[in-house]
């Protein structure tokens, strides 16, 4: 009886231990992976509406594209925060590959809740060299992460630089 007690004690008990503590480590690890900053990153989704597709620009002029963005996630986007939620952008040339990844911040100018949409005025900066460019519109958490990182969609338009 003493052996079956110290087997109890002294094994089964300790690996079921071990056990469940290994299974809570795993598990905080899945919900840690799906938290940055206190914001459930897997809500980061935005949808984006460009009417005009494509630009004839000159080189290193400042253009203004209307973007109308949708908050697809269940995180409200706040007008004015600590860590803002802002429009910006990707360059790429004729052959995908980047030219410029972290674009100028275009701020949101209200508070945009879920399934709400916002009009931004996006103001883009064109490369100073000519050729066909690729601006690649992404939502950026600021300090937290692009939107596009976290698996949600994004626009383009195509601009010929001339």
């Amino acid at each position: 009886m003493k052996s079956i007690k110290n087997i109890f004690v002294f094994i089964i008990i300790p690996i079921a231990i071990i056990s469940l503590v290994i299974f809570n480590a795993n598990y905080q690890a899945k919900i840690y992976s799906k938290q940055i900053s206190g914001v459930d990153i897997t809500q980061m989704k935005a949808d984006y509406r460009i009417n005009q597709k494509e630009y004839t620009v000159r080189k290193g002029d400042l253009i203004t594209v209307p973007v109308e963005v949708t908050n697809e996630g269940n995180m409200t986007w706040l007008a004015h925060s600590e860590k803002p939620i802002n429009l910006s952008y990707h360059i790429y040339n004729e052959e995908k590959e980047e030219y410029e990844y972290d674009g100028a911040r275009t701020a949101i100018s209200v508070t945009v809740r879920p399934k709400e949409s916002a009009a931004i005025n996006t103001k883009v900066q064109v490369p100073v060299e000519e050729g066909i460019y690729y601006v690649e519109f992404d939502m950026v958490y600021e300090g937290v992460a692009w939107f596009s990182e976290k698996g949600s969609k994004t626009e383009s338009i195509k601009l010929e630089v001339r």
